[in-house]
């Protein structure tokens, strides 16, 4: 009987490293990562074609306004667990979003209608977050 719960502990030791190591594997995968903290925008003026984060009880909060797309499509990539991004975009700007959310609130205020626009693509995967994506017109309404 003693083999058994030995062999079952193991058992369960190797399906928890497993589930840590593909954790780690899928977190490899973004440029930045941050812990309790926060992130505001880019010093650059301009906005690189790929970027990503992911956060873990923190703030991302970009006002891209001032910034200019390299590229006419350019796609930022999140996770979010436990946390908040905000997004200040310009009005010519189209917002495509696209991803998953679990228990989460996302916000689109900016409504482009150009179909020549530049086009930033916000790919997101986030739990118990909050997403916010706004132009500066609206953020001061």
């Amino acid at each position: 009987m003693k083999k058994i719960f030995r062999l079952l502990r193991w058992a369960f030791l190797g399906w928890i490293g497993m589930k840590l190591f593909n954790g780690f594997k899928y977190l490899s995968k973004f440029g930045k990562l941050l812990i309790f903290g926060a992130i505001s925008s880019p010093k650059e003026s301009k906005l690189l074609p790929k970027s990503s984060y992911a956060l873990f009880f923190s703030a991302l909060s970009f006002d891209l306004t001032k910034h200019e797309m390299i590229s006419e499509n350019t796609t930022i990539k999140i996770f979010g667990l436990f946390s908040a991004f905000d997004f200040v975009v310009p009005e010519n700007w189209k917002i495509e979003l696209k991803g998953s959310s679990d228990n989460s609130d996302i916000s689109n205020a900016s409504k482009c209608e150009n179909e020549n626009a530049p086009k930033l693509i916000i790919e997101h995967n986030i739990r118990f977050s909050a997403l916010n994506i706004r132009t500066k017109s609206s953020a001061s309404d």
